[in-house]
C-alpha cells in the first residue's frame, strides 16, 4: 500500500464499475427513504422535541351528559374526570383530569354555548389547543363515538445522555 508523507498507510478502492454502480444507487437510495420515513414516525425538531397527535374523542350519553376523552397517535386515553353533564348551562370552560401521554400533561377542555352544542378542545402542558371542527352538536347521536381533527403537541426534549 502506499503511504502519505506521514508513514500512514493509505487505502486505495478498485474502480467502481457499471455492474456495482446500480447496487449502489439503489441502497443510497433505500437508506434515504427509509430515513425519511423514521423521521416522519417521530419527527424531532431543532430544540429535540417530537411531535405527536392527539385528538379529542366525545359521546353523548342516553342522561344527555358528553362523556370526553383523547386519541394520542391512534391511543384511546380515559381521564377519571371526564363527564360534562348536561345541567351546565354557563359558558364557562370546564376541565378534566389529567393524562399523560410522551411527558405531556393532557386535558379535554370544554364549554357549553348559548345554542346547546359544546365547544371542545386540548390543554396540552397548561396551553389551550382548538382543533378545526370542535363543536360537539347538542343533536349527536346517543353511544356514538365522534372524534375531532388533530393537533400536534411537542413532547419535552429527551435527556440528553
Amino acid at each position: 500500500m502506499p503511504t502519505t508523507p506521514s508513514g500512514v498507510e493509505r487505502l486505495r478502492l478498485p474502480p467502481v464499475n457499471g455492474r456495482l454502480m446500480r447496487p449502489l444507487l439503489g441502497f443510497i437510495a433505500l437508506a434515504a427513504l427509509l430515513a425519511g420515513v423514521f423521521s416522519a414516525i417521530a419527527p424531532a425538531g431543532a430544540d429535540g422535541h417530537t411531535e405527536f397527535d392527539v385528538q379529542v374523542r366525545a359521546r353523548l350519553q342516553s342522561d344527555g351528559d358528553i362523556e370526553f376523552g383523547l386519541r394520542a397517535d391512534g391511543e384511546n386515553l380515559t381521564p377519571t374526570l371526564r363527564i360534562f353533564s348536561a345541567d351546565i348551562t354557563d359558558q364557562r370552560w370546564r376541565v378534566s383530569s389529567v393524562v399523560e401521554w410522551n411527558g405531556v400533561q393532557l386535558q379535554v377542555i370544554a364549554r357549553r354555548q348559548a345554542d346547546g352544542d359544546t365547544e371542545f378542545g386540548v390543554r396540552a402542558d397548561g396551553e389551550d389547543l382548538l382543533p378545526r371542527g370542535r363543536i360537539f352538536p347538542a343533536d349527536s347521536a346517543v353511544d356514538r363515538w365522534l372524534v375531532s381533527s388533530a393537533v400536534s403537541v411537542a413532547s419535552p426534549a429527551a435527556p440528553v445522555a
